[in-house]
């Protein structure tokens, strides 16, 4: 149904070009209505094109979601110092004691 051409007269009510189809004519709705302050229309719009956040939240690739990141500032390299002296570092020398 969705990609069924518009007749002529609803074709020309909602203003879109010849060939549109009905798909069209409802994208163009839910524009509108999210344009106009609709949220759950903008909503919809979003999880047609990125997917619903629960769904995009847990698609990693396989791998769980980082929840906690822990920096060990008791062993952090005095970047600054680092710059003064205009070296460049290998991550691998971080990881020495």
């Amino acid at each position: 149904m969705v990609e069924t051409v518009l007749p002529d007269d609803l074709r020309n009510a909602v203003g879109l070009p010849n060939g549109a189809t009905y798909g069209d004519a409802i994208a163009l709705s839910q524009a509108r209505q999210a344009i106009k302050g609709k949220p759950e229309a903008a909503r919809e719009i979003r999880e047609a094109i990125e997917g619903r956040t629960t769904q995009r939240d847990h698609e990693t690739e396989g791998r769980p979601p980082i929840t906690t990141i822990l920096i060990d500032r008791a062993t952090r390299p005095d970047w600054n110092e680092m710059r003064k002296e205009n070296k460049t570092i290998d991550v691998a020398d971080l990881l020495k004691p």
